[in-house]
């Protein structure tokens, strides 16, 4: 990953191009950049950046980020 923002970058979530106008936004991480392409990624990172960070980008992480998310919403 680059360390310019507005370098060819994927989203650390889910993947997709942050290229261009793309992305949703840049969160910063012990001074390295991570692009997110959206509001549930940005979500989502935000819930378990260390672990984002790191690479751990499992399908089973990211479903179980999901559940969390649709659980709490579908109580109210």
């Amino acid at each position: 990953m680059s360390d310019d923002p507005d370098r060819g970058e994927t989203c650390i979530v889910c993947g997709r191009s942050t290229e261009g106008d793309r992305g949703f936004a840049h969160r910063y991480l012990d001074g390295r950049p991570f692009a997110v392409c959206g509001p549930l990624c940005l979500q989502l990172f935000e819930r378990a950046s260390d672990r984002f960070a790191r690479g751990d980008r499992p399908q089973t992480m990211l479903q179980q980020l999901l559940d969390e998310i649709t659980w709490r919403d579908s109580r109210w």
